[in-house]
């Protein structure tokens, strides 16, 4: 194997969101400083080949050209998802090779839709399986915690815009009773999990790796990610390049926009003010029934957030 040949073990690094905690910030720091980030001993890898499985380049509006160009590493759920196995592990493999020849002890990847993970275990244990047989001498996961009514609205406030019809009293029955809900699109099924401890407590024990969780001001502190970049990095010194660059966006959207774009993802419009201009009548009804909906389970909501911190 190419890791006995070598002579050093290389750690995978597993960062598996949650959603809405920086991680696409995250990701563009990582891509950024990607030369940075391999001259203190950590690979964030790119997608070196067209996979198999074509779907990815769905991904792309069809452009092979731009595989490398991914930011983070979701599109490894969604070959698993499809079966593409064979994929998943030669983008391991030729990740192992890579970090070996540029002497990084660790290959990070970073992917938010590995949060399903948390629900549908056997995926992460088919991920564990692939990466110890490439060659990882060890897989950990990383996983960032957000609080819970905040996490709850953020995601709120993001599904709307993705073409997800919603009702914020299905979401928030769904969360009490199951500790999470579960959203399908054209672009696949994606669970946000709420119950994190538990779930993370459940996957160790599962695949039989370790599992660290971030709070978000943790994960947030000085920059996005830095402090996970400061516990694997070689030497401190060598990552104040991870300061900058990238902000965090925390514009939020009013609450009338984001039942707007709901009401239009019901009627099959498009999100614009010449939509809104064409059928107000038929709009403004929906979006106040919404929005009195909203404020009349805001305490609900308060309470049921409560148990996740």
């Amino acid at each position: 194997m190419i890791r006995l040949m070598l002579g050093f073990d290389v750690k995978l690094i597993i960062h598996a969101g949650t959603h809405k905690t920086a991680t696409t910030s995250f990701q563009s720091k990582c891509m950024h400083h990607r030369e940075e980030l391999m001259d203190s001993g950590i690979l964030y890898p790119v997608l070196n080949f067209k996979p198999e499985n074509k779907n990815i380049y769905k991904l792309l509006g069809g452009n092979i050209h731009k595989l490398s160009l991914i930011q983070q590493h979701s599109y490894l759920l969604r070959l698993l998802q499809q079966d593409s196995e064979e994929d998943v592990k030669r983008f391991f493999l030729e990740s192992l090779e890579i970090a070996h020849s540029k002497g990084c002890e660790y290959v990070l990847i970073s992917g938010e839709d590995l949060e399903n993970c948390l629900i549908d275990n056997s995926l992460a244990q088919r991920i564990v399986e692939i990466g110890i047989s490439a060659g990882f001498s060890n897989i950990q996961w990383v996983f960032t915690k957000r609080d819970g009514v905040d996490y709850f609205y953020s995601l709120y406030y993001q599904l709307a815009t993705q073409r997800v019809t919603c009702n914020p009293l299905s979401l928030i029955e769904s969360i009490d009773q199951n500790g999470y809900f579960v959203v399908s699109n054209p672009n696949g099924v994606f669970f946000f999990v709420f119950d994190l401890s538990r779930r993370v407590t459940a996957l160790e024990e599962k695949i039989g790796c370790d599992i660290d969780i971030l709070s978000y001001v943790d994960f947030l502190e000085i920059a996005p990610g830095f402090n996970l970049i400061k516990r694997l990095a070689s030497t401190e010194n060598s990552i104040d390049y991870f300061k900058s660059n990238v902000a965090v966006n925390r514009t939020k959207a009013s609450l009338d926009s984001i039942e707007f774009k709901y009401a239009c993802n019901y009627l099959s419009l498009d999100h614009s003010q010449l939509t809104f201009d064409l059928h107000k009548d038929l709009l403004v009804p929906i979006i106040n029934i919404r929005l009195q909906l909203l404020d009349s389970i805001k305490v609900k909501i308060e309470h049921v957030m409560s148990q996740y911190g």
